[in-house]
């Protein structure tokens, strides 16, 4: 309804099962950072993302168009559950337990509001941007938003690392503040001269890579970085 294209509604439906099979797998991811199992998570990650990429593009040379990349995410989901739950395997029940719920709830509540509402940034181009300038402006913006993600990579793995790596000092608070006030900033000092860099050098490399009609993500790219 929103973005007027009516094909939308069953790929949602398949991605809806392969986030549910990711917000299964993250029950065991947290259970191995807790433990600090790094190399594990980072080997099970790098592999189904393989088994994405060959996934789609197989399903691309076969005729499945669209639907291909929605496979593969799925396909990477149901491995990646696979692969964590033997791992680290949690007991599940179809029944919920108050004192098992109460202290997930008083804890999960903060934390998932907190990211969904930075999530929703993630509808503003489908919701805001496609509707009022059209899917060629939706693409430039995605590829824009996309380049900066990928770019900060780094940003993802650190924040993962230090929920482990943190929760072992959580009985000092004092030792925990300084810990987190030095990761961010040599966070920083890893993450922004990459973006610095794809900045004053973005103007060349889009166009060379992706062609003259995205040069406006190069300039997007600043901002949005």
């Amino acid at each position: 309804w929103a973005s007027e294209q009516p094909e939308i509604t069953p790929l949602l439906r398949c991605v809806a099962f392969a986030l549910f099979f990711e917000l299964l797998a993250g029950f065991s991811f947290s259970l191995m950072r807790r433990d600090l199992e790094f190399a594990y998570i980072g080997g099970i990650e790098m592999l189904c993302q393989v088994l994405i990429y060959v996934t789609s593009l197989t399903l691309v040379f076969l005729g499945a168009s669209y639907w291909a990349p929605i496979l593969g995410i799925l396909a990477g989901s149901v491995a990646k559950l696979m692969l964590v739950y033997r791992k680290a395997p949690f007991p599940i029940s179809l029944r919920m337990q108050m004192r098992h719920l109460r202290p997930a709830l008083k804890f999960g509540v903060a934390l998932s509001g907190a990211s969904a509402l930075s999530n929703l940034r993630m509808l503003l181009v489908p919701l805001g941007v496609t509707p009022i300038l059209g899917i060629e402006a939706a693409g430039i913006v995605n590829l824009t938003v996309r380049l900066t993600q990928q770019l900060s990579l780094l940003r993802q793995i650190t924040r993962f690392m230090s929920l482990g790596v943190l929760s072992k000092f959580s009985a000092d608070k004092e030792r925990l503040g300084r810990v987190a006030s030095k990761g961010m900033a040599y966070q920083a000092l890893m993450i922004g001269p990459a973006l610095a860099l794809f900045s004053v050098f973005g103007t060349w490399i889009i166009p060379l890579v992706f062609g003259q009609e995205w040069l406006v993500s190069a300039k997007l790219f600043p901002v949005v970085a």
